[in-house]
């Protein structure tokens, strides 16, 4: 028996800080694991009208480009090679080698909305400040916590 398939026909879901988990072993992957995931997530919902996905993400947007930072990082934290180099920049490479998906505010939006799941209410969090050579290198423009309030 599924271990899941008691769980249906609830009221809310909490997605909170691991949807940037969710790597594959491409870009393009691991966006598709990450709207499976969110269907899953919607299959799970009670009804349309009263129930709701909570989604806790950061956002990194582009200084010039949109999502650029998601894929510098992207390709920057999956990558075996550099993973020993990763970890030594920063203590929270941690992830070097299996990767994480940050991605900016419109790029979460298109991936929530490309499910069928609307946007009840977004919420910038504080933003999250780094240092002039990490924000230059990455192409970091706003950096924050946020959180979407969604339904199907």
């Amino acid at each position: 028996m599924n271990a899941n398939a008691h769980i249906k026909n609830v009221d809310i879901v909490f997605m909170n800080w691991v949807l940037h988990h969710l790597t594959s072993s491409s870009y393009r992957k691991t966006q598709k694991t990450i709207s499976q995931a969110l269907l899953k997530a919607k299959s799970l919902l009670k009804n349309k009208e009263s129930s709701f996905i909570s989604i806790c993400e950061i956002m990194y947007d582009g200084i010039i480009f949109d999502n650029m930072p998601s894929h510098i990082i992207y390709h920057l934290s999956t990558s075996k090679i550099l993973a020993p180099l990763m970890k030594s920049i920063s203590t929270s490479a941690n992830v070097a080698g299996t990767g994480v998906f940050f991605l900016s505010r419109k790029q979460w939006e298109k991936i929530i909305t490309g499910v069928d799941l609307k946007i009840i209410k977004y919420t910038n969090g504080n933003p999250i400040k780094f240092p002039l050579y990490q924000k230059a290198f990455l192409h970091l423009g706003k950096i924050r916590h946020a959180h979407f309030w969604v339904s199907s």
